[in-house]
């Protein structure tokens, strides 16, 4: 009699924990709550052209933004670097997305551009075609997209810093003397979309994470998007950054489609080489015209079957 009893309970507990999975796995991605420490601009929009085959890197009359990794500041205002010699008239262009540069001053604006990304900015003399290149950083925290799996015991996803895969921690926990504590989700929007983290060093615990964010239980392709702000306590003085992160859930990763998993491996061979990211696979019927490597993508698998 008491099986009976419990039989409808335990049906409808069920049913609520798959309709909670299937509603994380559909609506997730892109309806995050919280405040952006610094929301992406909309308004610069333009269309990205492929990345030349052909360039040169040292040219008369070309701009200097006198040196190679800019760090975001304090400003009561978007905060902008520009060139400071006094370079031709000409076009300016970045690559791989992310970067918010001015096409016909050089001006890039931190504030709105994607940190802890390297950047390719190309230069277009007025009159000329030639295309002259050169390396700029733009610090911050990124994490390698990658896949792990659960069972063999890969929990942790770890962040680097300044587009430098070797460089694992500019944080110290301890905040001892002449330690650098940093500060991870400040405005809570990862803690309430289940995402855990050590809020003084930015490494994510996916074991936690998978049995909380993707629902009691995940179906395959569950997606859960979070904006991270954090601040880092280096040259940019703490100043308020953000990162979008997307989670992937899985139970085998065999259940991973072939698109992803390629889009994954490419990026994370390309950070872990040290390349640019640029002309990165795109999913299927997402076109990624030059390459865009935001967000990365951590895809969690139970089995790595």
């Amino acid at each position: 009699m008491k099986t009976n009893t419990l039989r409808p309970a335990l049906l409808l507990l069920c049913f609520l924990a798959c309709f909670t999975a299937c509603k994380k796995g559909f609506d997730s991605q892109g309806n995050n709550t919280g405040t952006e420490p610094n929301p992406p601009s909309r308004t610069d929009s333009l269309p990205l052209i492929p990345y030349p085959v052909n360039f040169a890197t040292r040219c008369p009359g070309t701009p200097s933004y006198g040196d190679s990794i800019f760090y975001l500041q304090p400003s009561p205002n978007d905060y902008i670097i520009a060139p400071i010699n006094h370079p031709d008239s000409g076009s300016y262009f970045a690559w791989p997305a992310g970067m918010v540069i001015d096409r016909n001053t050089g001006a890039i604006n931190l504030t709105r551009s994607e940190g802890g990304l390297r950047y390719n900015i190309g230069f277009v003399k007025k009159g000329s075609t030639d295309t002259c290149m050169q390396n700029i950083t733009l610090a911050g925290v990124s994490y390698t997209d990658s896949i792990y799996a659960l069972d063999k015991n890969q929990r942790f996803a770890m962040p680097y810093f300044n587009a430098d895969p070797s460089i694992r921690s500019v944080c110290d926990p301890s905040g001892g003397p002449g330690g650098n504590t940093c500060e991870f989700d400040i405005n809570g929007q990862a803690a309430s979309q289940n995402i855990v983290i050590d809020h003084q060093r930015g490494i994510i615990d996916l074991k936690n994470t998978a049995t909380r964010a993707f629902g009691l239980l995940p179906l395959n392709g569950a997606t859960v998007t979070t904006t991270l702000g954090y601040k880092l306590n280096d040259k940019s003085s703490m100043t308020p950054q953000r990162i979008t992160i997307t989670f992937v859930y899985y139970n085998l990763k065999s259940d991973v489609p072939a698109d992803l998993l390629n889009v994954v491996n490419s990026k994370s061979t390309m950070i872990l080489g040290g390349q640019l990211l640029v002309n990165v696979p795109g999913l299927a019927g997402q076109a990624m015209l030059g390459g865009n490597p935001r967000p990365p993508i951590i895809i969690v698998t139970r089995f790595s079957l």
